[in-house]
């Protein structure tokens, strides 16, 4: 994602005013949009580790069907 700074400009280009205005918005949504990756990468690590427990290894599989 691109630095906050840079959209803070943008916002200043397309809605007028100054980037101090803008700044702490495009900071708060980098940190959502962070912690939405994180919780996005971390539930995917957990499911497929759930499913391999409870189904064991998944070497070897077919592909075929899915």
């Amino acid at each position: 994602m691109t630095h906050p700074l840079f959209h803070a400009q943008s916002s200043v280009r397309r809605f007028g005013g100054r980037v101090e205005d803008y700044q702490p918005i495009h900071n708060w949504l980098v940190l959502i949009w962070t912690v939405r990756q994180v919780k996005s990468n971390l539930h995917q690590t957990q499911s497929g580790a759930k499913g391999t427990r409870s189904s064991g290894s998944t070497e070897g599989m077919p592909l075929e069907g899915l």
